[in-house]
């Protein structure tokens, strides 16, 4: 009951977690997948996966 208390205070906050998903989601927005190379996808993925931490 507590937690359900805790998020409606909340709520009127900036979320990071939503805002750090946001940056990832525009930055893959501007990546090319047609002139991607493996090793760029995979330093991509790593890059994303370090902003989430």
């Amino acid at each position: 009951m507590q937690e359900k208390e805790d998020k409606k205070v909340a709520s009127g906050q900036l979320d990071m977690y939503n805002y750090k998903l946001a940056e990832i989601a525009h930055e893959l927005d501007k990546v090319d997948l047609n002139e991607l190379t493996p090793i760029d996808a995979l330093n991509t993925l790593v890059n994303m996966k370090e902003k989430m931490k």
